[in-house]
């Protein structure tokens, strides 16, 4: 279909969607912002024959998104729950302090183990993410290499307390 076509058939659907940026913008909070743009898409699509939705269809939708977001609710449950625990316990500045004594205190050894930590923790959930942990310090060390306190480029081998 012609961009054109689409726009005058359907062209006023994308007023929440302007609308959800213009709210998001402005400071409102998401939840806010949604809500309004929820209503507005229900008001829009009103306007014509076409796009006109029966309450009816409107309890689906809510019930199919429903549905939908208990996957993601359920994951950011979970973690909530394991940060809350490494925060609490303080096994994460446990495992910080770990790490930088096994390195004794070298920060190119530290970086490192930090990797090979976040290859082998992330890749227990899924294969990818821990690319994102390695990427970072990689970018970590060289910024840290070029910047030594020292001056010299070298790596700084002084302990951290």
């Amino acid at each position: 279909p012609k961009i054109g076509e689409v726009l005058k058939e359907r062209g006023h659907l994308l007023v929440p969607l302007i609308a959800l940026i213009y709210l998001l913008a402005k400071g409102y909070t998401p939840m806010r912002a949604a809500l309004v743009a929820i209503l507005l898409t229900i008001g829009c699509a009103m306007l014509r024959k076409n796009t006109r939705i029966s309450f009816f269809d409107i309890v689906e939708g809510l019930e199919k998104g429903a549905r939908g977001a208990l996957g993601v609710v359920a994951a950011t449950a979970c973690a909530g729950i394991i940060v809350g625990v490494v925060t609490l316990t303080g096994l994460g500045l446990r495992l910080g302090s770990v790490l930088v004594d096994f390195a004794d205190g070298n920060l190119f050894l530290t970086l490192i183990f930090t990797m090979v930590y976040n290859c082998r923790a992330s890749s227990y959930y899924d294969g990818c993410s821990h690319f994102s942990g390695t990427h970072v310090c990689l970018l970590l060390w060289n910024h840290c290499r070029r910047n030594a306190a020292c001056g010299t480029g070298s790596f700084c081998r002084r302990r951290y307390s």
